[in-house]
């Protein structure tokens, strides 16, 4: 039996998940509660994790197509934007200073944003 077990659950509706991880390990017996909203789902466009970050968000898409990613202050300006054309995409916001940001992704068709944590 291997001595680590990494497992991967994707959140598709949006909502409040609270999960509960059971691990023994030789004698140990240890429980790991997972915050709720530690994934954001934003209306079934793509996952982002982590939230709250402290560096790379990742950005998953479960089709590729073109999407804008936008990355602002509460203000509403711009600090970034970019165009994700594949499934995977990461926006880098270990340079700016704690605090809430506002992420949008652009489909074309939908236009949905999730307030982004940086600690």
């Amino acid at each position: 039996m291997p001595d680590e077990t990494k497992g991967y659950i994707r959140l598709s509706e949006p909502a409040s998940y609270t999960a509960k991880v059971t691990v023994k390990k030789g004698e140990e017996l240890s429980v790991l509660s997972v915050c709720p909203k530690i994934i954001s789902n934003i209306s079934a466009i793509a996952v982002i994790y982590p939230n709250p970050t402290v560096g790379m968000i990742t950005i998953e898409v479960e089709t590729t197509g073109v999407y804008i990613v936008t990355l602002a202050e509460m203000t509403g300006r711009v600090l970034t934007r970019k165009t994700m054309t594949g499934q995977t995409a990461q926006v880098d916001v270990s340079g700016y200073p704690a605090g809430i940001y506002l992420l949008t992704i652009d489909d074309g068709k939908r236009k949905n944003t999730t307030r982004i944590v940086k600690n």
